[in-house]
């Protein structure tokens, strides 16, 4: 399983929940270019090219990793 940071895991959660990238930004409190940044970090990580593919790969990464 990949290493995700903290930050990571918050946003991961939050497109989850079906945020946009400018909901995530105010959530957690930074501007919506360090959110595409980490979007863009999460998939590379793992190995995703749209939302529903980045959301799916982390729920089997969790599923494999318990």
């Amino acid at each position: 399983m990949p290493t995700l940071t903290p930050r990571e895991l918050e946003i991961l959660q939050l497109l989850t929940y079906g945020h946009t990238n400018r909901q995530i930004a105010a959530s957690v409190q930074i501007n919506t270019t360090d959110v595409i940044d980490h979007i863009a970090d999460l998939y590379r990580k793992l190995g995703a090219h749209d939302r529903d593919s980045l959301i799916a790969a982390w729920r089997n990464e969790k599923a494999v990793g318990s």
